[in-house]
């Protein structure tokens, strides 16, 4: 088990991609804390402990900052370290600038890029004491390029990228690794609604919605713009998630890995 003994933190961890990633981690032998403000965490942490490792369920809003202190604490105490942080929740709304409002921008930037930078500031005090540390943002092939009708989600997860890149520089010296994982698409609960949204017709010919079902408007999505034609599942996004919290990538830093069947290229 490449994990073994790790404590970890996920967050957005009760389903979809977080849960998957929840999982992975206790395969590989980790002990994790999940953040998150769904019922379906209990449920998680049952299945993390038919795994044979323990696992924390914690109520959490990632944009507030005493929620946050709230879980590293309680993971400390539950565990006695913090190895590894995934930060993974977000939010995302498909429409062009002028549709929307301040206040979905601000849920977006309040989730997706907030949530990242407090939990980051959360536990780096503790990585740095114990000269160890591997945290993975949850970034999107929207935050390496630009996405007409992604414009607010876009901003979102540049931001996510733009902190793997400053919080490397910052905390390479304690051996402390920052890496981002950029999916294209993932068919989950986000794409489920993403899928459902009017702005998703911006992604078709026409502008036209296509009367589909949002699993096959995903297909179609996939099939128009990567290369592999695909969608991506969430065991892919949650074995890279491993690779990058292994001692496998101990000289990976810095470095937004793209998982995303071919849709961006850098």
């Amino acid at each position: 088990m490449r994990l073994k003994g790790k404590v970890a933190i996920v967050t957005g961890a009760a389903r979809g991609l977080g849960k998957s990633v929840t999982l992975a981690l206790a395969r590989e032998g980790a002990d994790v804390a999940l953040a998150d403000l769904a019922a379906e965490m209990t449920n998680v942490v049952g299945e993390i402990e038919s795994l044979g490792r323990r696992g924390l369920a914690l109520k959490c809003d990632v944009s507030n900052w005493g929620d946050v202190q709230n879980v590293v604490t309680k993971t400390k105490e539950a565990f006695g370290r913090i190895d590894i942080l995934v930060n993974n929740a977000g939010v995302s709304h498909v429409a062009l600038i002028e549709e929307i409002s301040q206040e979905d921008f601000d849920r977006l930037m309040d989730i997706n890029a907030k949530g990242a930078f407090l939990f980051c500031k959360a536990v780096i005090p503790h990585m740095k004491r114990q000269r160890y540390g591997k945290i993975v943002n949850v970034a999107s092939a929207a935050g390496l390029v630009g996405i007409g009708a992604l414009t607010s989600y876009s901003m979102s997860k540049f931001a996510v990228v733009g902190l793997v890149q400053a919080l490397a520089r910052e905390v390479g010296e304690y051996n402390i690794n920052v890496n981002a994982i950029c999916p294209g698409i993932v068919f989950t609960d986000m794409w489920v609604y993403t899928a459902q949204q009017p702005g998703v017709k911006y992604f078709f010919p026409g502008k036209k919605k296509p009367d589909l079902t949002p699993e096959k408007i995903v297909d179609e999505i996939a099939k128009q713009t990567m290369a592999l034609g695909r969608p991506q599942t969430v065991e892919d996004i949650a074995n890279a998630v491993v690779f990058l919290c292994s001692e496998e990538a101990k000289n990976i830093t810095g470095q937004s890995l793209s998982v995303d069947g071919g849709y961006i290229y850098h």
